[in-house]
């Protein structure tokens, strides 16, 4: 069985990261529009994932300049971009910010979340993946609508994924950006 691919785990993270955001219990919603997201990943049992995302990140950068913006336009649609120094940047919608949006039995990507407990500004859970086959936990903390912290384990047959990270909100206006999808897709 594989273990997690960066984007895999990159999806999983940023379910994990909004998913206290949306559900919190003291109904602390995010501010609609563009947040930003820096994340660290760490990986057993395979190639050192935060390598893999360091380097396709660098190669983004690296990319002539006609090629990066189409490939920047592709992100932006899906309503992903990349910042300064590796960061994701996501946009989300007013209707997406709005509390309750993410709840037990809530699929992004390719994860499905179970078992979730709200308690103040504090939300837990499991989390299990199908591709690559996957399952874990997942915390995360709403310290204000513009500033959540989150945190995600995961293990597979061949490896674990241990993910940390930390979303700020940047502004009203996302730009370029198209509003990411609820459900992942």
């Amino acid at each position: 069985m594989p273990i997690p691919t960066p984007r895999h785990a990159l999806t999983c993270l940023a379910a994990a990261l909004f998913l206290p955001t949306f559900a919190s219990a003291q109904t602390i919603d995010p501010a609609p529009g563009l947040w930003e997201f820096r994340h660290h990943l760490e990986s057993t049992g395979a190639p050192s994932l935060p390598a893999e995302i360091a380097k396709l990140a660098a190669r983004l950068h690296e990319l002539p300049p006609q090629l990066r913006v189409v490939v920047e336009q592709q992100l932006a649609a899906v309503g992903l971009g990349v910042g300064q120094g590796g960061a994701l940047r996501i946009c989300v919608s007013p209707e997406r910010a709005q509390g309750g949006l993410i709840r037990e039995g809530q699929t992004e990507g390719s994860c499905t979340f179970t078992d979730v407990r709200r308690q103040g500004n504090r939300l837990s859970g499991k989390v299990a993946c199908s591709t690559p086959p996957s399952q874990g936990t997942f915390e995360g903390t709403v310290h204000t609508p513009e500033h959540v912290t989150a945190q995600a384990a995961l293990a597979g047959n061949q490896g674990n994924l241990d993910l940390s990270a930390e979303a700020r909100y940047v502004a009203a206006d996302c730009g370029a950006l198209a509003p990411a999808k609820a459900g992942g897709r």
